[in-house]
């Protein structure tokens, strides 16, 4: 039986309709490499209805998490953000820890795992650390734009068995303070966070780039997928 995949939803407005969404190319990553993606939306319903729902979680890109939950005042360059969908999420991160549940982050997804579990990001990466490495591409989102190096003896290593990648990039926020019990087993050139993982759980792994875009032309980057669907499928049986 496949592994059932919880994909967390965001929340966009639509003039005075609020719209609950995740992006194709999520839902296609998981159902290609092996499990059943089930999406899970915003509600009042208890978050621990939803991890015992799943055997894993998928949370995606988004707008910006809000810093009051890293407990700083917002900067003039933070972008949009929506309590509503940072408390959902954080809630049922909290109880997906609890439960050990596999856990893939993307790009918001990976910057709200280093926060729930008491991280800081940098709200605006141009304004501090001030890289000049263009991370937000203009290039068709499936194609690499910058390096990242991997570090060896992590799950990001055991994953791709390479020390470099080339990666897509589509954001203005970063990990900064790492959370207590992750590592970084990533970082672009300019030393920017590109993967964070919690080594005390089985499977919690964040990345900043989007492999979900590169699978549409590099089947390679469907093994963070498949890797999660895999460590899904073993805590079920």
């Amino acid at each position: 039986m496949k592994p059932i995949i919880g994909i967390l939803c965001g929340i966009e407005w639509r003039g005075n309709k609020q719209t609950m969404y995740v992006h194709k190319l999520y839902t296609d990553a998981i159902a290609s490499s092996g499990g059943v993606p089930l999406l899970l939306p915003i509600t009042e319903l208890d978050a621990e209805s939803y991890v015992n729902a799943v055997d894993g979680l998928l949370f995606p890109g988004g707008i910006d998490v809000d810093p009051a939950f890293y407990r700083e005042e917002p900067i003039s360059a933070l972008g949009s953000v929506d309590l509503e969908w940072d408390r959902n999420d954080l809630k049922i991160c909290e109880k997906a820890f609890e439960r050990d549940l596999p856990i893939l982050g993307i790009c918001r997804g990976h910057q709200l795992l280093n926060v729930a579990c008491g991280g800081t990001l940098y709200q605006d990466i141009y304004t501090e650390p001030k890289t000049t490495l263009k991370h937000g591409q203009e290039a068709n989102f499936y194609n690499p734009t910058h390096k990242i190096k991997l570090r060896s003896n992590t799950l990001l290593y055991e994953i791709f068995g390479v020390n470099e990648l080339r990666v897509n990039s589509s954001h203005h926020q970063a990990v900064k303070d790492v959370a207590p019990g992750f590592i970084v087993s990533a970082t672009a050139p300019d030393n920017i966070i590109e993967a964070i993982e919690a080594k005390e759980y089985t499977f919690v792994l964040g990345l900043q780039w989007h492999p979900e875009w590169m699978a549409l032309k590099d089947e390679t980057m469907l093994k963070p997928f498949q890797a999660l669907c895999k460590a899904a499928l073993a805590r079920r049986r």
